[in-house]
């Protein structure tokens, strides 16, 4: 493992759960993104948002996805979850672990596998997928305790 990635210092907050979703603008993301909200908040936990931009993306593609970033920060407030996040030009496996790292990540939220390989990021998906340091759940499994 490398140092610290200079976009995502390391947080000296514990106490809660922290959890991760990636997410590219695709619905299938975007319901990670959804899960990991109602995960968060019964948890509690603090949420993480790593958006990667698609290979190719225009510099369009890349504010729209910092424009979800801030709403999901807003929507988080909303519901009392903490959503901190960052978007990235391309998908690494080796970041995504540095980032896990780096923010005490204790459990990654990804898409449903029919959702995942629609993604643009679904290389980086299925490999984190294979081989992810912390526990795995998919928004396609219900939310224990959580409102429809």
């Amino acid at each position: 493992m490398h140092g610290a990635h200079p976009e995502f210092p390391a947080k000296e907050e514990h106490g809660t759960g922290h959890i991760l979703v990636l997410y590219d603008g695709s619905p299938g993301t975007d319901g990670a993104v959804e899960h990991a909200l109602a995960l968060a908040r019964q948890v509690p936990a603090r949420l993480f948002v790593l958006a990667v931009a698609p290979t190719g993306a225009t510099p369009s593609t890349r504010t729209s996805l910092t424009d979800d970033l801030i709403a999901f920060a807003r929507l988080g407030r909303r519901l009392g979850v903490e959503v901190d996040g960052s978007c990235l030009d391309e998908a690494a496996h080796d970041v995504v672990e540095q980032v896990i790292a780096s923010h005490g990540i204790d459990r990654v939220v990804l898409p449903g596998t029919d959702s995942a390989s629609k993604s643009p990021i679904a290389d980086l998906l299925r490999d984190l997928g294979q081989d992810c340091p912390v526990p795995i759940v998919f928004s396609a499994d219900p939310v224990e305790g959580a409102a429809s």
